[in-house]
């Protein structure tokens, strides 16, 4: 699957948008959980197709100290707004190909780090979805 990712960063938001935002405060990279519900109750989405900011990563950001992808790009995220998605009638084919794919990593990284716990809860997941998704 290529890797596709809509950042949070380097976009201008209508004030309106964040008034019933919830920010988890217990989880990292808690703008995936978020972010997406904002683009949905936006009346308009409008872009540029042309780059004005390039990103850096820093020695200390988030995306070089953690080994575990699983963190940056969690498989939880991806569930809630396939859930959404779904209710409202999107077309979730890419959705579901990023449930996946996040799922996949998530198990890989709790294989790695011991958690068998998480890593046979992904298993279980992934079955679920190779067995229905084909």
């Amino acid at each position: 699957m290529t890797e596709v990712f809509v950042v949070p960063w380097g976009k201008l938001y209508k004030r309106s948008l964040f008034e019933d935002v919830v920010y988890s405060v217990d989880k990292p990279i808690e703008d995936d959980l978020t972010t997406w519900k904002i683009y949905l109750l936006a009346n308009k989405v409008s872009y540029v197709n042309k780059i004005l900011s390039v990103h850096r990563v820093r020695g200390d950001s988030a995306s070089l100290k953690s080994q575990d992808r699983s963190l940056l790009f969690p498989a939880e995220a991806s569930i809630k707004r396939l859930d959404i998605l779904t209710v409202i009638g999107f077309d979730t084919t890419v959705e579901k190909q990023a449930v996946r794919w996040r799922l996949q990593v998530a198990c890989d990284n709790a294989l790695k780090s011991g958690d068998y716990l998480k890593h046979r809860n992904a298993v279980q997941l992934l079955k679920i979805l190779d067995r229905y998704l084909k």
